[in-house]
C-alpha cells in the first residue's frame, strides 16, 4: 500500500501572489530559470491541481513561495517540479527522524554554532557554514546533524532570493575522528544521499570543504562522489596537513 504524505498543511487560501524579488533577481530568475509572469501564474495553477488530486498526498502546502521553490529548482518543468513534490513529501514519509526537530537538543545544537548561516556573498547566495567536525559524535546523531541542516535550509530558503541566486556551504571537517565515520552505517548513508539529492530544492552554486584530516579524507571524497557531476564540479576541498600543521589545497 502506498503511503499517505504529509506535509505541511497548507496556508494556500487564493492567495495573490506578489513578487518579492529585486529587479535584478527578476532578471536572472527569467533568463535562467525560465520564469515571467505568464509562465509562473500557470505553473503554479497546475501544481496545485496535481496536488489537491494526488491520491496519497492529504497535507502539503500550495502557498506560492514553497512551490516556486520546486519549480524554480526544475527550470518551470512543470512534471518534473511536481514529481520532486512527490519525492519530497515520500522521504520525508519514510525517514522522519531525519526531519522532526526536538526544541530543546536543536536549541543546544545551535548555541554550538554547528550550523551557521554567514549571510550573504556578493552575488547574493546564502552561505551556510556546517561545522561537521564538532558535532559530538557521542550525543548528536546523524539524524539530528541533518535535522539541524535541514531547519536552516527551510527556514532561509523561504527567502525567494535564494531561489534564484542559491547557496553556497563551507563544510569544516576540522576534529573529525573515527567516531563520526562510524556513526554513518550503510542504511543512513543511502537516506543521506536521498536527502542531499531530493530534499533541498536549492540551487547549490559552490561548496568548499575545509580543513579535512586523512582520517576523512576518503569519507569527504565518497561524499562528494554521491553528488551530481554538475555538482562535484563546484567542489573546493582542502586537506589539512597533520604533519606540518598546514594545508594543501585540492580541487
Amino acid at each position: 500500500m502506498s503511503p499517505v504524505l504529509n506535509g505541511q498543511r497548507s496556508i494556500f487560501s487564493q492567495e495573490v501572489y506578489r513578487s518579492s524579488l529585486e529587479p535584478k533577481y527578476q532578471i536572472i530568475a527569467r533568463d535562467e530559470l525560465h520564469e515571467d509572469e505568464f509562465s509562473r501564474d500557470a505553473a503554479l495553477a497546475q501544481m496545485r491541481e496535481f496536488i489537491s488530486k494526488h491520491p496519497q498526498i492529504k497535507n502539503c502546502r500550495m502557498d506560492s513561495v514553497f512551490l516556486l521553490r520546486f519549480l524554480r529548482n526544475r527550470k518551470f518543468n512543470v512534471q518534473a517540479a511536481c514529481d520532486a513534490v512527490v519525492r519530497y513529501l515520500t522521504i520525508i514519509a519514510h525517514s522522519p527522524e531525519y526531519f522532526d526537530i526536538d526544541p530543546h537538543h536543536s536549541e543546544q545544537l545551535i548555541k554550538e554554532r554547528l550550523v551557521v548561516p554567514l549571510g550573504e556573498d556578493a552575488e547574493g547566495r546564502l552561505v551556510l557554514l556546517i561545522r561537521y567536525g564538532q558535532f559530538n559524535a557521542q550525543q548528536h546523531t546523524p539524524e539530528q546533524q541533518i535535522s539541524l541542516i535541514s531547519l536552516a535550509i527551510e527556514t532561509y530558503f523561504d527567502h525567494e532570493q535564494y531561489h534564484v541566486t542559491g547557496l553556497v556551504y563551507v563544510i569544516d571537517y576540522f576534529g573529525l575522528s573515527m567516531a563520526h565515520i562510524g556513526a554513518i552505517t550503510l542504511p543512513k548513508f543511502r537516506v543521506i544521499k536521498a536527502t542531499n539529492g531530493e530534499m533541498k530544492m536549492i540551487r547549490v552554486k559552490k561548496v568548499h570543504v575545509l580543513r579535512v584530516p586523512s582520517v576523512g579524507a576518503k569519507l569527504a571524497e565518497l561524499w562528494i562522489s554521491i553528488m551530481p557531476r554538475k555538482l562535484q564540479q563546484r567542489f573546493k576541498m582542502t586537506l589539512l596537513d597533520c604533519c606540518c600543521g598546514g594545508v594543501v589545497s585540492k580541487w
